[in-house]
C-alpha cells in the first residue's frame, strides 16, 4: 500500500492516468492537470485496491473524461476541482469496464469559474455512489448535462440510502 501518490501532468503525451495503483491500494492520490492533452484521468486505482481519498485538480490543458474514482474499484472520498482546463465529461465517482464499477462513498465536484460540457456527481455505468455533491461557483458554465447522480449508476441502495446535492 502506498500512503500518498502525486501525479502532475505538465508536458508530454499520455492517454490514461491513474492516481492510484494498478490493482493496489493508495491512501491519498493527487492528480493535477496543468497543461497537456489527455483522454482519461482516474483519481483512483485500476481493477482492485481501494483508494481512501482522491484529489483531481484541473488547472489547464484538455481532457475528455475525468473520474474522481478508479476503474472498477471503489474510493472512499473523491474530490474533483475544475479551475480552467478544457473538459468534456466529469464523473465524481468511478469508471466501469468489465467489473462491478465499485462503490464510491462521497464525491465532491467543484466547478470554479470554468466551462464544462457534462457533469455527473456519481459513477459511470455501474457501481454505487453513496453521497454526491456538486458545487458550481463564479462564472461557470455547464454547456450540456448536469446530473447529481451518475450515468446509468445508482445513488445509494435499498439498504444504504444516499443523496445527491447540487449547489
Amino acid at each position: 500500500t502506498v500512503t500518498t501518490s502525486n501525479v502532475t501532468l505538465k508536458s508530454g503525451t499520455v492517454t490514461n492516468v491513474f492516481g492510484g495503483g494498478n490493482s493496489a491500494s493508495v491512501g491519498t492520490a493527487n492528480v493535477t492537470l496543468d497543461g497537456i492533452t489527455i483522454n482519461t484521468i482516474h483519481g483512483g486505482s485500476k481493477d482492485a485496491g481501494v483508494t481512501t481519498t482522491t484529489n483531481v485538480t484541473l488547472k489547464s490543458g484538455t481532457v475528455t473524461n475525468v473520474f474522481g474514482g478508479g476503474l472498477d474499484v471503489g474510493v472512499t472520498t473523491s474530490n474533483v476541482t475544475e479551475q480552467g482546463a478544457t473538459v468534456t465529461n466529469i464523473y465524481g465517482g468511478n469508471n466501469s469496464s468489465s467489473g462491478s464499477g465499485g462503490e464510491t462513498g462521497t464525491t465532491n465536484v467543484n466547478i470554479i469559474d470554468s466551462t464544462v460540457l457534462n457533469v455527473y456527481g456519481g459513477n459511470y455505468l455501474k457501481g454505487t455512489t453513496r453521497y454526491a455533491n456538486i458545487t458550481i461557483q463564479g462564472t461557470s458554465v455547464i454547456q450540456g448535462k448536469l446530473f447529481g447522480g451518475g450515468y446509468q449508476s445508482e445513488i445509494g441502495t435499498s439498504s444504504a440510502r444516499g443523496s445527491a446535492t447540487i449547489n
